[in-house]
């Protein structure tokens, strides 16, 4: 499967259609040197980007290989280090680059904290539509099929209306964490507890809190840095 991996990948580049690569962090990825999987990810295509595996069923069941909140959070920050301490703009990481650009007030790269899933969806293969790819397949998420309902009447579908409902959601805890504006209460599909049913409050809360508060260090940290110069 790999192999598989790389092959399609090799045939994209060839092709100029490759616009990027996600690898996906599970229980086993926290266990090699986060320095090596980082220039790895890079050398293979320099527009990378890593998610963790944090997995939902419909029955609110996780699968055994999802990584573990601290384990992550202390791996990314590690490949965060040396991603800054590389400093090469030509070998970047799309969380990391938009983490950055969200504490420094701009626009956040990640979908996952923009706060806009409203503005795209999912159309697998079939044309079966879904509000968001990572619920693709779910059945209480489908919202029709663009072969046989025109857009207009798929939009209006209740159960898309209850979705940007969900996305919408910023409790209260949100409202007064110094990074609301830059994480949004993160990816609904984190708050999805299986069953149709979502958490308030992304259950990921703290490590994305820890992750924006390392990477808002470095800033910080380099800011001061170059005061210091100026000075």
């Amino acid at each position: 499967m790999f192999n598989d991996a790389i092959r399609g990948m090799e045939l994209a580049s060839k092709y100029g259609i490759l616009g990027g690569i996600i690898a996906v962090v599970t229980d086993v990825t926290v266990m090699q040197d986060p320095a090596k999987f980082f220039d790895y990810l890079v050398n293979v295509c320099p527009r990378a980007e890593n998610t963790p595996c944090w997995d939902v069923g419909s029955d609110g069941e996780k699968p055994a290989y999802t990584v573990e909140s601290q384990a992550f959070l202390d791996f990314t920050t590690a490949m965060f280090d040396h991603y800054w301490k590389l400093d090469d703009p030509q070998r970047r990481m799309r969380m990391f680059h938009g983490f950055i650009q969200g504490l420094l007030g701009g626009k956040e790269l990640t979908c996952s904290f923009k706060g806009n899933c409203g503005d795209f969806l999912s159309v697998e293969a079939d044309g079966s539509i879904y509000p968001c790819g990572k619920f693709s397949g779910v059945p209480e998420f489908y919202l029709g099929n663009i072969n046989e309902q025109p857009l207009s009447e798929i939009l209006e579908n209740p159960v898309y209306e209850a979705w940007l409902n969900q996305r919408s959601c910023i409790p209260q805890k949100c409202q007064g964490c110094k990074f609301a504006q830059a994480c949004n209460n993160g990816c609904t599909y984190e708050r999805y507890q299986g069953n149709g049913q979502f958490a308030e409050l992304s259950p990921y809360c703290d490590v994305w809190y820890g992750l924006y508060e390392h990477i808002g260090g470095r800033i910080t940290e380099l800011q001061t840095a170059l005061e210091a110069q100026k000075a």
